[in-house]
């Protein structure tokens, strides 16, 4: 018996029109889905980019309000608050509490190293040593305490970047930049009174970098009380 058209199925082109769609959609579907996860990923990122910086500037913030200038020990006049400033690392005296009178300084250096973390690292004061002639170790000894500060600093040594710009003040109380690339000189670093940080992260190659900057006050510096 010859089968009616309600009993004969779908055609051969009925069968490639659905598989066509079904194929449409399932596109569709692995674009949506694929956006989505890239989406979520690039804020993930972008997020943890906003933390290492604020991390960035946020520890060195609270260092550097703390700079001191120090009367050391075999050092014929006053030590400048900065023993070394560039743009990617900077050594200096500070107290880390809000009475740099009664609270003992230590050397801190921070350093953007070639993989872009920032390091900081901290040589404790002479115990035996006080007020008004410390004594500290060499930046060549080990130092009492090591550590990471944040991830994915684009301002790395030879990238041309700077994460510290180091100002004075005019007569006028502006601002204006010390120095440049190379370190700054004795003569150089007395005149500092603020640092600018532009912590600029980017730990992923999706996203923008993500900047945070900030001008950091420093009291504590003769050439600071003029700003």
């Amino acid at each position: 018996m010859r089968r009616t058209r309600d009993e004969a199925g779908m055609s051969l082109a009925e069968t490639l029109v659905v598989m066509m769609l079904m194929g449409l959609l399932g596109t569709l579907v692995m674009t949506f889905v694929t956006t989505v996860q890239r989406q979520m990923s690039t804020s993930q990122v972008t997020n943890q980019n906003t933390n290492e910086a604020s991390a960035a500037t946020n520890q060195v913030t609270k260092l550097l309000r703390g700079a001191v200038p120090l009367k050391v020990k075999n050092q014929p006049t006053d030590s400048p608050a900065f023993v070394e400033a560039t743009p990617t690392a900077v050594t200096f005296y500070t107290v880390v509490d809000t009475d740099p009178m009664t609270t003992p300084p230590m050397l801190v250096r921070l350093e953007v190293t070639a993989e872009g973390n920032l390091v900081e690292k901290r040589w404790l004061v002479d115990p035996e040593s006080a007020d008004p002639y410390w004594t500290f170790p060499s930046t060549a000894d080990t130092p009492s305490s090591t550590r990471t500060i944040a991830h994915g600093l684009t301002a790395k040594p030879g990238s041309g970047k700077a994460l510290f710009t180091f100002l004075a003040y005019d007569d006028d109380g502006d601002t204006v930049t010390v120095g440049g690339a190379s370190p700054l000189t004795k003569e150089q670093r007395t005149t500092v009174g603020a640092v600018r940080l532009d912590a600029e992260t980017q730990t992923g190659p999706r996203t923008k970098p993500t900047v945070v900057t900030t001008v950091i006050g420093l009291r504590n510096l003769p050439a600071g009380s003029h700003g």
